[in-house]
């Protein structure tokens, strides 16, 4: 039984069958996971916890296995932030004008 906290982003190895796989979402009491050769699948909560899980490190090659271009193998996850945030909105129209005057 997994004792294990599902974390996104986190590396397990399913010690029954031995299939790593990524947690690549949580919601709504389902867990959404990534195996090595790409398949997505889905746990809900009295599944995972059913599990037999140990935390492992992130195969080498796992971005081979999905499909990324060369070019995706060369980008960082690292997350890309803008120097200035201000006027990020400025210039959107919106769809709909609203009165809020009580004439």
């Amino acid at each position: 039984m997994s004792r294990l906290k599902p974390v996104v982003g986190q590396w397990y190895r399913g010690a029954e069958q031995g299939v790593v796989f990524e947690i690549v979402a949580i919601d709504s009491g389902y867990i959404e996971v990534q195996h090595e050769d790409g398949d997505i699948e889905e746990y809900d909560l009295d599944a995972w916890r059913e599990l037999v899980l140990q935390q492992v490190d992130a195969p080498e090659d796992w971005r081979n296995s999905l499909g990324l271009s060369e070019e995706d193998r060369i980008m960082d996850d690292d997350v890309v932030r803008p120097d200035n945030w201000s006027g990020s909105l400025e210039g959107i129209e919106p769809d709909v004008e609203i009165d809020l005057d009580d004439d």
